[in-house]
């Protein structure tokens, strides 16, 4: 049997290590621009998300939020 047999396996610690401070969300004060840069000027998602320092399914999920919002207020 060899040492590298032998030994446990390296533990890594982070596999995919992120942003230093990430950002968890986009304050609600920042949702109707980012709205109105997605559905009116028909910007991607990922630049958006891009500038301001968030993933593109964050804002994704914003717009599911608000489309659900305005369909319960119609109904």
């Amino acid at each position: 049997m060899t040492t590298a047999e032998g030994s446990a396996p390296a533990v890594i610690k982070h596999r995919r290590p992120g942003p230093k401070q990430p950002a968890y969300g986009l304050p609600a004060s920042e949702w109707p621009t980012v709205l109105q840069r997605v559905v009116e000027q028909k910007e991607p998602l990922r630049t958006v998300a891009a500038a301001y320092g968030v993933s593109p399914e964050t804002i994704r999920r914003l717009l599911l939020q608000t489309h659900q919002q305005y369909g319960q207020q119609e109904a």
